[in-house]
């Protein structure tokens, strides 16, 4: 009771104090007190609810059931707080736009995207220049497939903040999905220029370069990311493709091997070596006993179409075209029995090659 009274010594009305003297005087059976402490606490912070509750019970003590129903009517949990600046300034953050971001991304995450997209303009509303606001607004309406209003938004992220380097490769992603591949990778390119150690960003970059014919220059951004991200499968599979497609077989081959071996559980990886190993163009490159090797071991693994065909191509590479028939036919066996018509032209063709002694070759 003396430290409540020394509080409202120096502030009048503070609601605390004002409820725990009022407390203390219910305690003590002197209602009318408990009554008048708890009224001014209650005008001091109309807002504190809870205050409602032990000002009933005293009420219903003297007997006075109507005013202890009124007063229970109007219960609540929000108890009486000390006047606190710094106190009152984190509770704005619970209002503020870093709370609605928060709040919004935590809803993202959980697949409640309409609530994200609704706290994301909060946030917004709060901050207009909110730059990563903006971007994770548009990255919820891409989400729910808006894609032109979720570039609007990366395009705004990107005026408040220039070198974004998620916004430049969010928007690229959109951009290359609407076909616009220039731009694309003038974006990725900003991304790395923002963040040189951006993984996606050098990945996005080597596939937009890469559907465009730009191979080689596809290769370099490839081995930036594999050296960002040595065990990234997808990163090392089309790195060897785009060697490939250059006509660089020799690297292709030796980027497979070192793959390979680095992840030595990926079957998509080996059967790519093997693939490799069986049809490649340049001779100095094949090695027919060790593709039918790593082939059939796939194929124990995932008995595919693909996979067949791969052990079939290593049997003719080595000669053995009786067998590489065989393999082949099991091939169209499983194409049949799963209804893959669209695959009978080449796995035909194929077999016909076979059948006249000739091996496979594919560029």
């Amino acid at each position: 009771k003396a430290l409540f009274d020394r509080a409202l010594e120096e502030d009048a009305s503070c609601a605390v104090a004002l409820v725990g003297l009022g407390k203390i005087a219910a305690e003590r059976q002197d209602f009318p007190e408990a009554i008048r402490r708890f009224e001014a606490a209650l005008v001091a912070q109309p807002g504190a609810n809870a205050i409602h509750y032990p000002l009933a019970m005293v009420y219903r003590r003297l007997g006075d059931l109507d005013q202890a129903k009124l007063h229970l009517e109007q219960r609540g949990d929000v108890p009486a707080q000390i006047d606190d600046p710094f106190m009152a300034e984190l509770r704005q953050l619970r209002t503020g736009a870093r709370f609605y971001e928060k709040h919004a991304v935590a809803a993202g995450k959980a697949g409640r995207l309409e609530m994200a997209v609704n706290d994301l303009r909060r946030a917004l509303e709060a901050a207009p220049e909110s730059a990563s606001a903006q971007l994770n607004l548009g990255t919820a309406l891409a989400l729910m497939g808006e894609k032109e209003a979720a570039i609007g938004h990366y395009r705004e992220a990107l005026r408040l903040k220039p070198r974004f380097a998620r916004a430049h490769y969010n928007l690229a992603v959109l951009l290359a999905e609407q076909g616009n591949e220039r731009e694309a990778v003038e974006r990725f390119q900003h991304a790395i220029a923002a963040d040189p150690k951006y993984f996606d960003a050098h990945l996005g970059l080597a596939d937009g370069l890469a559907q465009s014919g730009r191979c080689e220059l596809a290769v370099s951004h490839y081995v930036r990311a594999i050296e960002i991200d040595p065990r990234h499968r997808v990163a090392r599979m089309r790195h060897a493709r785009s060697l490939r497609l250059a006509g660089r077989y020799a690297d292709a081959r030796a980027a497979l091997e070192e793959a390979c071996e680095i992840l030595p559980e990926s079957m998509i990886l080996t059967h790519a070596f093997a693939h490799l190993l069986a049809s490649c163009p340049d001779a100095s490159q094949r090695d027919g006993r060790r593709a039918l090797q790593l082939a059939k071991a796939v194929f124990q693994t995932r008995k595919s179409i693909e996979h067949a065909e791969t052990v079939a191509m290593a049997y003719a590479e080595t000669g053995d075209y009786e067998q590489a028939q065989l393999w082949q036919n099991q091939a169209i066996t499983v194409a049949t029995q799963s209804a893959q018509i669209d695959q009978f032209p080449r796995l035909r063709q194929k077999l016909t090659r076979y059948e006249n002694g000739q091996p496979w070759r594919e560029p």
